[in-house]
């Protein structure tokens, strides 16, 4: 999936939609999950994909931010993501 700062290009299907309220507006963190069977996580400033967009597969090219590992998933968020059309 990349090192931080990479660019990268997946194919990912879209498995949740969040809205998370906060002091300065609404995030909407979208959980996907890639054709590697990595789980990516991308946070946006709006609602980039609508709301009724679970199950859809995507293409995407965003930067990485950051690497995790959380109860023995890893997982990737991107930031500054594109959907290609």
């Amino acid at each position: 999936a990349g090192s931080v700062g990479d660019k990268v290009t997946i194919k990912a299907t879209v498995k949740s939609i969040r809205f998370i309220d906060g002091d300065y507006g609404t995030v909407t963190a979208y959980t996907l999950l890639g054709e590697d069977k990595r789980t990516y996580a991308w946070f946006a400033s709006r609602s980039a994909l609508g709301t009724e967009c679970d199950g859809k597969v995507l293409t995407l090219t965003g930067t990485v931010k950051k690497q995790e590992l959380y109860k023995d998933i890893k997982s990737t968020r991107l930031t500054r993501v594109k959907v290609q059309a």
